[in-house]
């Protein structure tokens, strides 16, 4: 069963593991892994032992426990504040439920992570939830998002998800239906919603307004010559998805540009 310590849901060792061989099978020496909130080690103890690892933990006790369970080195500290003695390669946490804590990690990793690094978190459902948020993510990050059953944190409430951002220039999203549209009607302000509430107006024509379209490519801003379609191909006539040849992410959405 999960330990639970200061109302922090700790996530079970045999999840993390099964997160682990999903997620980061390819693991190894010459990985660096972080674990910016290791609790009592649950998820520090997963990550393979050919692969470099640390953990950070605020509370003493708790970064003891973790120290003596997994025989990693752990930081006693706040990961904000802490310094690091290696940029991580990977991250594989389950950090505080507290959405301005985690943004400022996410911050954190894509300033000190290097081009093609991951980062998988345990997140509640609501992280994703809003558009703006999601798509402002990838400025940054590709990102996936796959649901949790929420019984493997006895006591806990919110829907739960695991999220995994790749740092890319592409910006893809997978699992994530109508999120750009969103945030590029929503961008539009009262000229949107007065459009929504005319007669006769639809969905796409607003959208057709904000400026998407049917492409699965990344936005132009970030996107280079070589990196016109996404991972996975897109049919010339349709620009529909096919899946991708090699691991990774495809965007499972359009799109928008900019009138």
């Amino acid at each position: 069963m999960p330990i639970s310590i200061r109302a922090q849901f700790q996530a079970p060792p045999w999840a993390a593991e099964e997160l682990v061989d999903r997620f980061f099978p390819d693991l190894g020496p010459g990985d660096r892994v972080l674990e910016p909130s290791c609790g009592a080690g649950g998820m520090l103890g997963a990550i393979p032992a050919a692969a470099e690892a640390i953990g950070v933990e605020i509370d003493p006790a708790m970064a003891a426990e973790a120290r003596r369970r997994t025989g990693r080195p752990v930081i006693c500290g706040d990961f904000a504040e802490v310094g690091l003695p290696w940029a991580p390669t990977a991250v594989f946490g389950n950090p505080p439920f507290e959405m301005g804590l985690v943004e400022r990690w996410l911050a954190r990793f894509a300033r000190e992570m290097p081009e093609g690094g991951r980062c998988g978190l345990i997140l509640p459902a609501y992280a994703v939830q809003t558009p703006d948020r999601v798509v402002h993510w990838t400025d940054s990050w590709s990102v996936e998002s796959h649901h949790l059953p929420r019984t493997l944190f006895p006591g806990l409430q919110a829907p739960v998800i695991f999220a995994m951002f790749r740092k890319d220039r592409l910006g893809l999203l997978r699992g994530f239906a109508l999120y750009r549209r969103a945030s590029a009607v929503g961008a539009m302000g009262a000229r949107g919603r007065l459009m929504l509430a005319r007669d006769g107006a639809t969905w796409r024509d607003v959208v057709a307004a904000a400026g998407t379209r049917p492409s699965c490519s990344p936005p132009s801003a970030r996107r280079s010559a070589r990196s016109r379609t996404c991972q996975g191909g897109c049919a010339p006539a349709t620009g529909s998805c096919r899946p991708p040849s090699r691991r990774g992410m495809i965007s499972t959405e359009p799109v928008p540009t900019r009138p």
